[in-house]
């Protein structure tokens, strides 16, 4: 997750299934996060960190795609197709990402 908000990470932390990862790739502003200890424990979830990519290389990355040299390779479907969509990522079938519309 990628978020300053503490609602941000309390709404992401709810959201997941028995044994889901969430990992955060930001820090909430505060500098703390509320985890509830034993619904973590009994749901077999985890909260991990990830130090991949910083804000320069962000601004990099758009600067770049300002320029014309990078390309969004998406696949727009409608809300609807949701679980079809989900499949295809499962079973490792999705040829890019997958945005889904209402």
């Amino acid at each position: 997750m990628r978020s300053a908000v503490v609602r941000h990470f309390a709404a992401a932390y709810a959201g997941l299934r028995r044994g889901g990862r969430l990992v955060l790739v930001a820090l909430p502003a505060s500098g703390t996060l509320e985890i509830p200890v034993l619904d973590t424990v009994l749901n077999g979830t985890s909260v991990i960190g990830s130090i991949v990519g910083t804000r320069a290389g962000l601004a990099t990355v758009f600067a770049l795609h300002r320029a014309g040299r990078t390309r969004v390779v998406a696949d727009t479907r409608p809300l609807a197709a949701v679980n079809e969509a989900i499949g295809e990522i499962l079973a490792g079938q999705a040829r890019a990402r997958i945005v889904l519309q209402p």
